[in-house]
């Protein structure tokens, strides 16, 4: 049984039995006749406004990791870090492995364009890159619910302990990032300088070399700050514009902001969680849940998160054709 776990192909069966799993569970009591204003207009504006949303936030990720390349001494051209990017993206949705897979796919990609002595560092930035991005999501989670916590504890049992823990969660995520980034102060005790020794010498020098370079990253505080600002005022936030204009447009009216903004963030969260490819399902129930807490009709908190996913999906196929490309490129350098 444990062999077969460890199968990647058996693993990704699981793992999209599960996300059917829990799309099911969100679509099973949705009643169309209750969207008394759902017309395909809607759906297709709203659908559209959201890929528009998402494209354009993928675009300036892109641009967020080419500002820690640069910390770190290595140019890409913008083009190409948006292809990568996009490509990544791609790979976290529709291949074994989730985020983690369209990142370590990116690094390689990274890896055989990047100077010899800088391999390392460059790799580091798509994992610091993920580190901001997920700072940045957790602190405006922590802010949703400081600003929602009266709706929070009217929340059903069931549904406030499930707030509560992923709030918990990302508080702890954020002092985990700030730790990494303020690794000096943090290995400066002695049982974790310690440790982090005898973990360098399983990985010959790679976690020392790692750590360095996130040391290199921290020093420019300009960039690092930059590129957190960007996650939580500007990247986030557009994710979540989206998914309020889908369901704006399917029942024709604005819903509670604080509220809704809560749940988006939430699914965002649980999406993290390699459990379902590129948190199909998990991302779905989350919303759900959360919108009908906060007020939301139960048919158009059902909808509306598959409608989100719905765009998603949409917008990683974009990673496909600069795969394609990338691949058509490769073939004819082969060729030459």
């Amino acid at each position: 049984m444990l062999k077969l776990l460890r199968n990647r192909y058996f693993t990704m069966f699981l793992r999209l039995a599960v996300a059917a799993f829990f799309l099911w569970w969100v679509l099973r009591d949705l009643k169309f006749s209750e969207l008394t204003k759902l017309t395909w207009q809607g759906i297709l504006l709203g659908v559209g406004s959201a890929v528009v949303l998402i494209l354009t936030q993928v675009v300036l990720t892109a641009l967020r990791w080419r500002m820690l390349l640069g910390g770190q001494g290595i140019q890409i051209a913008f083009p190409r870090a948006v292809s990568l990017t996009f490509q990544g993206c791609m790979f976290s949705l529709f291949m074994p492995g989730g985020a983690v897979g369209g990142d370590v796919l990116k690094a390689a990609f990274l890896t055989r364009e990047t100077p010899s002595g800088h391999k390392v560092e460059g790799v580091t930035t798509i994992f610091l890159d993920r580190v901001i991005g997920m700072m940045g999501l957790f602190l405006l989670v922590l802010i949703a619910a400081g600003c929602c916590l009266p709706q929070i504890l009217q929340f059903d049992p069931k549904i406030r302990l499930l707030t509560l823990i992923m709030v918990t969660v990302c508080l702890g995520g954020i002092l985990a990032g700030l730790v990494l980034l303020f690794q000096d102060l943090f290995f400066r005790i002695r049982i974790f300088a310690l440790l982090l020794e005898k973990a360098d010498r399983l990985a010959h020098g790679a976690l020392t070399r790692i750590l360095a370079s996130v040391e290199v990253c921290r020093r420019d505080r300009k960039t690092l700050l930059w590129a957190f600002l960007m996650s939580f005022l500007l990247l986030h936030p557009m994710l979540i514009s989206g998914a309020f204009l889908i369901i704006w447009s399917i029942t024709g009216c604005p819903p509670p902001f604080g509220g809704s903004a809560l749940a988006f963030l939430l699914g965002n969260t649980a999406s993290v969680a390699p459990v379902t490819p590129g948190g199909l399902g998990t991302r779905d129930k989350v919303i759900e849940v959360v919108l009908t807490a906060v007020g939301v009709e139960p048919a158009a908190a059902s909808l509306t998160p598959i409608l989100y996913s719905i765009a998603m999906l949409s917008s990683g196929l974009a990673g496909i054709v600069f795969f394609l490309l990338d691949m058509g490129r490769i073939r004819r350098g082969n060729d030459n």
